[in-house]
């Protein structure tokens, strides 16, 4: 008898365990839409070197099916004004893009979006612009360029992109690039800091998925048990 309470007791306690225990993970909040405007950075980045990988083109998103632009109101979104490109620096130290000329392009001759004044992208972080794609740039098949002073620093081939799927680099600055389906947008009031990404790369939700199944599963074979403990005590009661 002392043995069926202990183990009665002991089932309601892992129970209750798993009941209010998350594994940690990364946020799954979904992502942000993005100012227009560049966001400043702190202190007095010097201009980027004209060197390759210097900065990355980090996700490209061409095909908009939600709002991504702050500046516009609730289901205005068009491909001209919603389209984005991020770009990441992997280096330990901020830089002014606008002062080394920088620009995107889908190759000679092409159209070219000039990075606005005040243009930064802080150490380690991300900016995000929307480089007028009426013009073509950033349609599928393009091979997109970042330059500095003229200078090639990086480029991607843009792949077709169903509506709101980005193509980025999974993980940030990797030479791994993926198709990403991405969330509904959020508030539009909250804008993401200069250090942080658009859009939350799913690693650490994939992780937090994979193990919610087998605690579900837990969770009902403990609850079975519970349940089938809970009623043998009450046989062994009522048969006294």
């Amino acid at each position: 008898m002392r043995f069926a309470r202990v183990f009665a007791i002991s089932i309601a306690f892992l129970l209750l365990f798993l009941l209010n225990t998350t594994p940690g993970h990364a946020s799954t909040t979904p992502r942000h839409c993005a100012q227009p405007v560049p966001p400043s950075v702190s202190g007095s980045p010097g201009p980027a070197p004209a060197t390759p990988g210097i900065v990355l083109i980090n996700e490209v998103l061409n095909n908009p099916g939600s709002n991504w632009n702050c500046s516009e109101a609730a289901n205005t979104y068009s491909l001209m004004t919603d389209a984005w490109v991020e770009l990441y620096n992997p280096q330990n130290q901020p830089f002014n893009l606008y002062a080394a000329h920088t620009s995107l392009d889908a190759g000679p001759n092409t159209f070219t979006f000039h990075f606005p004044f005040g243009a930064a992208i802080a150490a380690r972080g991300y900016l995000v612009v929307f480089p007028d794609t009426y013009a073509g740039m950033l349609n599928a098949g393009n091979n997109l360029r970042l330059t500095i002073g003229g200078s090639e620093i990086d480029q991607t081939s843009i792949p077709a992109l169903a509506p709101d799927t980005s193509y980025a680099r999974i993980p940030d600055g990797s030479a791994n690039w993926t198709k990403l389906q991405l969330p509904a947008t959020t508030d539009s009031s909250t804008t993401p800091a200069a250090t942080t990404p658009l859009v939350t790369s799913p690693t650490a939700s994939s992780a937090s998925s994979a193990w919610d199944v087998p605690r579900r599963i837990l969770l009902t074979v403990l609850v079975v048990a519970l349940a089938l403990s809970l009623f043998w005590c009450w046989k062994v009661f009522s048969s006294r």
